[in-house]
């Protein structure tokens, strides 16, 4: 403990003396793990969002759509091919799914546009319009604040009613009573009968700029050739990929498809989701992390250039040592110590950089950050690592100076 000590104090008096040549030596070890922590954190921050969200949705939910909007992403081609291919989904695909499916638990129907909304002389530009069927409160988490949710009979008779998020009710109607208000969506009126609870914003996206319509009054505003999107929920997660295949079946009879023919359709549930961005952040880290082990092995030949610098510095101390008994041993402990604690303190400065980077960027967007403690181990052990090997070299050869050649030096 005592060797360890004294190391600490002697690295310590070279930070203070040597300020530039220590900050130079230390900044590749500050770069890595800096980068490192704030990458990770923001990360990690990303990741329990889409988690959340997963699980606020319901992992027991499954989506048919016209084609997988994720493949403008990941394979472009392969979405033209859809886009210009694939028939649209049609509300009679969901009376015959609702007939021919047995594990789903409920099956809806919605179609998405975006739209002003007007109240007197007030309007919000950009609202998403939703249309959908009686079935979307057991799908959505959706609260209300107000009023009461779509029913049967406001979709069967294509009633012109409306359901307002949050934001559209303070931006266009309060303080006025919103049941029973009128607002414009097109060219046509709609009687608000509920408000939805306030959601907030996510990523910087308000969820509140919403408006439910019946999805046949939707069709009469904003016409019928559009695809609907198809959402059907299960009793349990442990249902879903039975479900899955019972839709995927039900589907491809519907559009009349042999065997040897692909989907003309695409199902997604929560699970791909979050594997996809699992794939995605995995990639990002391990680019992160082999920039990372470049900067680290840059950082620890500058250690080591260093260490090797104060070996010529303090050959005569070396020289003294030895002479007074110090064995071999004691002069490479004393030299790792020393650069394991310049190499700690790279990686200390590193990460409080870094958590202060992720979090300025949190504060400053809305990307939401989490701090793991497992990586800041991992960043204390790679730092604490880095100057014990890089610091091996120099320190053996302080321990293999004779004490004679050594009390002759002159700096």
């Amino acid at each position: 403990m005592r060797l360890i000590l004294e190391g600490m104090k002697i690295a310590y008096t070279a930070l203070a003396t040597n300020k530039l040549r220590t900050f130079l030596t230390l900044l590749g070890n500050i770069v890595g793990i800096m980068s490192v922590i704030a990458v990770a954190s923001l990360l990690r921050g990303i990741d329990n969002y889409a988690r959340e969200t997963v699980a606020e949705e319901g992992s027991n939910v499954l989506k048919i759509q016209r084609f997988n909007t994720l493949e403008a992403i990941t394979d472009f081609d392969r979405f033209l091919r859809a886009l210009k291919h694939n028939p649209p989904i049609r509300r009679s695909d969901v009376e015959a799914l609702r007939s021919s499916l047995h594990t789903p638990q409920y099956v809806s129907v919605s179609i998405t546009t975006r739209s002003n909304v007007a109240f007197l002389d007030k309007r919000v530009r950009g609202c998403q319009i939703k249309g959908q069927d009686e079935y979307y409160p057991f799908i959505d988490n959706i609260d209300l604040y107000a009023g009461r949710h779509l029913v049967r009979l406001d979709v069967q008779t294509n009633a012109p009613i409306v359901i307002v998020g949050w934001e559209i009710y303070t931006k266009l109607i309060k303080p006025r009573e919103p049941i029973g208000a009128t607002i414009k969506l097109g060219a046509r009126h709609f009687e608000v009968v509920g408000v939805a609870e306030e959601k907030g914003s996510i990523l910087g996206q308000s969820q509140d700029r919403f408006v439910l319509v019946p999805i046949g009054a939707y069709q009469k505003v904003f016409g019928g050739g559009e695809s609907v999107d198809i959402r059907v929920r299960t009793k349990n997660v442990d249902q879903l990929s039975e479900a899955v295949e019972e839709a995927r079946v039900a589907m491809r009879i519907r559009h009349h498809l042999r065997p040897a023919d692909e989907d003309d359709f695409y199902i997604s549930t929560s699970a791909q989701l979050v594997s996809l961005w699992k794939q995605i952040s995995g990639g990002i880290m391990l680019a992160l992390f082999v920039l990372v082990s470049i900067s680290m092995v840059v950082g620890g030949i500058v250690l080591m250039n260093t260490m090797l610098v104060a070996v010529t510095e303090r050959t005569r101390e070396v020289g003294i040592r030895k002479a007074l008994g110090a064995r071999r041993i004691d002069i490479v402990w004393q030299f790792l110590v020393e650069s394991s604690t310049l190499s700690f303190f790279g990686g200390l400065f590193g990460m409080l950089i870094g958590m202060f980077i992720a979090l300025s960027v949190s504060v400053l967007t809305p990307i939401p950050y989490s701090f793991d403690a497992v990586i800041v181990l991992i960043a204390f052990t790679v730092t604490i690592a880095v100057g014990l090997i890089f610091g091996t070299y120099p320190a053996v050869r302080a321990a293999m100076l004779n004490p004679v050649d050594a009390l002759r030096h002159e700096r």
